[in-house]
């Protein structure tokens, strides 16, 4: 969702891997950028790493509506 920066994002829909584990103490770093837009669809890449290793990977579907869902 702060990939995408704007004031309102509903997640439509997530594919994700988990490639590694991750335990309590563990240090992660994220990365997400926007890979793709079509209109109000965002299509975003996120990749999470230890040690420089990938532990997760994430494509994520969101939408940037008109109005925020509650002001309707």
């Amino acid at each position: 969702m702060l990939a995408v920066n704007a004031p309102t994002v509903v997640l439509a829909s997530a594919q994700t891997k988990f490639l590694g584990p991750v335990v309590v103490g563990d240090r992660v770093e994220a990365e997400a950028a926007v890979d793709r837009t079509d209109g109000r669809k965002r299509w975003v890449k996120v990749v999470v790493r230890r040690a420089g290793a990938p532990v997760f990977e994430g494509e994520f579907l969101a939408v940037v509506p008109d109005q925020h869902i509650l002001d309707r």
